[in-house]
């Protein structure tokens, strides 16, 4: 499996929320969005063009 690092920026009041919902669960907002993205499964596969496309 590759690895990859996505960056996102969220919006002050965003990120606010974010932190509320990760500590109510004992989690950092890294680890909440993870398990976020983990349970989304594959949303992008990557092409042979190196570029995501939709799954």
């Amino acid at each position: 499996m590759n690895q990859h690092q996505i960056t996102i920026e969220l919006d002050p009041e965003v990120r606010g929320a974010l932190r509320q919902k990760a500590a109510k669960k004992g989690l950092s907002p890294e680890a909440y969005l993870l398990g976020i993205l983990k349970q989304a499964g594959p949303i992008l596969k990557e092409s042979s063009t190196g570029k995501g496309e939709a799954a």
